[in-house]
C-alpha cells in the first residue's frame, strides 16, 4: 500500500506567491462577470443583440430581394448557373473516359458562330460494332431502335455523373441517346443564354436529329430545367405538325415563377411580401418564364412525369401542378402518366435513374407510348 505524500509550503515561497496571484486573477474575473451582469450590462448586451437581429433581418428582407429587383441579371445567373462546368476534367471528344464506350462527340450549328458540343450514344446491341465513322453512326439512327434526345438541367454538362448514369440505363434498353449542352454549357459555344436562346438550341439538335432518323420513333426527354426546354420546343413543335413520338419529363416545375419562390434556398425570403414581386419581375425582364403548365397544353403527344418525393431542388408538389395542367389541358385520349418514387428510396433531384423499375416503366412507355402508366 502506497502512501501520499504531502509537500508542505512554507511562507515566502515562490509557489505560494503564485498561487495567491492566481486566486487574486479569479477574484478580478469574478468581479468583471459580476459588472457584465449588471442591470447596465445587460441591457448594453440586449441593444448589442437586437441592432445585430435588424442589420440581419434588413439585409436578408431588404438587399436582398431589393438586389434581386435592381440587378435583375443576378437572377438569370442563379437560374441558368453556366459558370458551373462540371465534371471540370471532362474529355467532351472522348465519351469512353466518361464510361461511355461506342459514343461519338461530334458538333451541331444551331445558328451561324453557335456549335453545340454532343454525343452519340449506341444501343447496346450496336456497342460491338467496330465502325467508327460519322457516316456509320448517322446511318444507324435509321435502323428503326427508338431514339432519345435528352435535354439537361442547369449546371454542368453532358458529361455530369448522374446523366451518364442515365444514359447507361437507356443504352441497355437498346436505344440510341443524343445528348447535348445548350449554348454556354460544356464545350458548346460560350455565348449568353435565355430562354429563347435554349428552346432554339434544343429544336435544333431535334430538327438535325429529325432529317437523319428516318421512321425510327423519336422521344425527347428533359430533366429539371430542361423540362422547361422541352416543354416549349415539343409544343412548338406539335403546333407545326412535325411532332416527336412522346415526352418524359423527369423532376419538373410546372413555371418558373412558382420554381424560384418554392426553391430551398427562397425558403428565407417567402414571408417578405414583395420578394415574390421582385423575383419576378426580374424574371419578366429577363424573359424567363418557362411556362411549362402553359406549354402543356399544345403538346398533342403522350407525356410521362418521373418525380422524387424527396427532391429538395424541384418540389414534388410542382411536378403534381404540371401534372394536373396537362391532364386538365388535353383531349384524355392522350395518355398523361405521373410516377411518383418514394421519398425513402432517397433518390432526390438527381437520381431516379437508379431505380430498378424504371427499366421496365421506359420500356412500356417506348413499346406503347399511347397506354398509360399505372
Amino acid at each position: 500500500m502506497s502512501t501520499a505524500r504531502l509537500r508542505v509550503i512554507p511562507v515566502g515561497n515562490p509557489m505560494h506567491s503564485r498561487i495567491e496571484q492566481s486566486q487574486s486573477l479569479l477574484e478580478t474575473k469574478e468581479t468583471r462577470m459580476h459588472l457584465s451582469l449588471s442591470p447596465r450590462g445587460r441591457r448594453r448586451l440586449i441593444q448589442f443583440g437586437f441592432r445585430s437581429v435588424v442589420v440581419v433581418l434588413t439585409v436578408l428582407y431588404g438587399v436582398v430581394p431589393l438586389g434581386i429587383y435592381v440587378f435583375p441579371g443576378i437572377l438569370k445567373t442563379l437560374i441558368f448557373l453556366t459558370f458551373v462546368n462540371k465534371p471540370i476534367m471532362a474529355n467532351y471528344s472522348d465519351p469512353q473516359s466518361s464510361g461511355l464506350p461506342a459514343t461519338r462527340n461530334f458538333y451541331i450549328e444551331s445558328e451561324p458562330e453557335v456549335l453545340l458540343g454532343t454525343w452519340h450514344i449506341l444501343p447496346k446491341s450496336l456497342m460491338d460494332t467496330k465502325d467508327t465513322s460519322p457516316s456509320f453512326y448517322e446511318s444507324s439512327l435509321r435502323g428503326g431502335h427508338p431514339i432519345i434526345l435528352y435535354m439537361h438541367g442547369n449546371s454542368g454538362s453532358r458529361a455530369g455523373y448522374h446523366r451518364v448514369e442515365l444514359y447507361q440505363v437507356l443504352r441497355d434498353l437498346d436505344v440510341h441517346v443524343i445528348a447535348f449542352d445548350y449554348r454556354g454549357y460544356g464545350d458548346s459555344s460560350p455565348v449568353s443564354v435565355t430562354e429563347d436562346a435554349l428552346v432554339h438550341d434544343g429544336r435544333s439538335v431535334f430538327s438535325w436529329l429529325k432529317e437523319r432518323s428516318g421512321n425510327s420513333p423519336i422521344f425527347v426527354w428533359g430533366h429539371s430545367l430542361g423540362t422547361g426546354v422541352s416543354s416549349r420546343a415539343v409544343s412548338e413543335l406539335c403546333q407545326e405538325g412535325n411532332p416527336p413520338v412522346g415526352l418524359v419529363l423527369e423532376a419538373p416545375f410546372n413555371n418558373m415563377q412558382e420554381e424560384v419562390v418554392m426553391h430551398p434556398l427562397s425558403r428565407v425570403f417567402r414571408l417578405v411580401p414583395w420578394y415574390r414581386w421582385a423575383a419576378v419581375s426580374a424574371l419578366k425582364r429577363n424573359k424567363i418564364l418557362f411556362e411549362s403548365d402553359k406549354h402543356v397544353s399544345g403538346v398533342t403527344i403522350p407525356i410521362v412525369i418521373l418525380h422524387a418525393e424527396d427532391d429538395n431542388i424541384i418540389p414534388v408538389e410542382l411536378g403534381r401542378k404540371l401534372y394536373e395542367a396537362a391532364t386538365d389541358g388535353r383531349p384524355k385520349s392522350v395518355a398523361t402518366s405521373m410516377v411518383v418514387f418514394e421519398r425513402e428510396l432517397g433518390y432526390g433531384h438527381r437520381y431516379i435513374c437508379r431505380d430498378p423499375d424504371l427499366p421496365s416503366y421506359i420500356r412500356r412507355f417506348l413499346d406503347h407510348p399511347e397506354v398509360k402508366l399505372t
